[in-house]
């Protein structure tokens, strides 16, 4: 029997979402770049920071205490490094012919051609960076908070591990459709995101008018709003919603005409933690296919639990943020793989 070690997963989660992201973003060279990945990582970091501390100023004098903010600071570095590193990769595709979305059909190219094609002046490290800082921190902490609940609660641990064995037989490997078969997964990663979303309001939004509402609520012009995330901790709405059921949405999905309804991609007045509506965000497809990529591998090459006799760990609150706690050492020891995972994909 291997040995457990500490891992503290919160601090690793990030960098494993990075290099996943950066290979559909910037391409295969890129995303085992060491600087680069420290840059994706720390960018959203800084940046986040940046945000918390210019808020702290009267608006007035934003403009100028920028350019002396360590926060602020740091982010004009990592943006100077990583235009270095996207314009060699630009110049190197250029050079041998590859700077097209049918050479190398990465995120690159496909900014490359839309720029070209609506005659635009795009700066890639820009957009590069911009996907790192929407992409990498809110997958991670999604990841987390499920990890940290299967630690919790591990008797869902091999129910999930037979589904993936399950399904990667009926569809001779991992494939896309594979993803959307994992019912119960898709159920487990929703009822975590339910009781741990990642903010405690969503939806923000300002009155570009006077708005009155049905109940007499009068909305002012200017006005900014967000809707409360209440409603997903709401009886009437979840009942028994303090427990933990990972089958909550999976039950669901089994009732007639439900089967799309309940997905973890899915939106909904009920669960907003993508958004919902037009702003309903666009990634959300992407975040959830490798969280659960991700998730496959970590469920049948691991067995993790808790340091020590404690339960789930809350999230930390901070304004509206909901952070899962970044001190939690997690036990892992590796395990055999009930199959082949170098052949997933393949």
């Amino acid at each position: 029997m291997l040995d457990w070690e500490p891992h503290n997963f919160f601090r690793g989660a990030p960098f494993m979402i990075a290099r996943l992201s950066s290979l559909v973003f910037l391409g295969e060279n890129s995303c085992r770049d060491v600087e680069w990945l420290n840059i994706s990582v720390n960018y959203t970091i800084d940046a986040f920071q940046a945000t918390r501390e210019l808020r702290l100023c009267p608006s007035i004098f934003r403009p100028l205490i920028h350019w002396i903010l360590p926060s602020t600071r740091k982010l004009r570095k990592h943006l100077h490094a990583a235009r270095e590193i996207v314009s060699k990769e630009i110049e190197k595709r250029a050079a041998s012919r590859q700077l097209q979305a049918h050479e190398s059909p990465d995120a690159l190219n496909w900014l490359h051609e839309a720029s070209e094609s609506f005659n635009l002046g795009f700066d890639q490290s820009y957009g590069q960076i911009g996907l790192s800082l929407v992409a990498i921190h809110t997958t991670s902490s999604l990841l987390t908070n499920v990890i940290y609940d299967l630690a919790a609660y591990p008797e869902y641990v091999q129910p999930l591990r037979d589904e993936i064995e399950e399904v990667l037989a009926e569809d001779d490997g991992l494939k896309k459709t594979s993803l959307f078969k994992l019912r119960l997964m898709d159920s487990v990663m929703k009822e975590s995101q339910r009781i741990n979303p990642l903010a405690l309001a969503f939806l923000n939004r300002i009155a570009e008018r006077q708005v009155s509402l049905s109940d007499g609520t009068v909305i002012p012009k200017g006005a900014t709003i967000v809707v409360s995330a209440h409603t997903f901790m709401d009886e009437a709405v979840y009942p028994n919603a303090s427990h933990f059921d990972g089958y909550r949405f999976y039950n669901k999905r089994l009732e007639p005409g439900s089967q799309h309804s309940y997905q973890l991609v899915t939106t909904s007045s009920q669960h907003f933690a993508f958004g919902h509506g037009v702003h309903t965000c666009p990634g959300r497809f992407f975040a959830v296919n490798e969280s659960k990529i991700l998730l496959i591998h970590l469920l049948l090459k691991y067995d993790w639990k808790f340091k020590g006799e404690r339960k789930r760990p809350k999230n930390i609150e901070f304004g509206i943020e909901s952070i899962p706690d970044p001190s939690i050492e997690l036990l892992f020891r590796s395990r055999e793989p009930e199959i082949d995972l170098t052949a997933l994909g393949e």
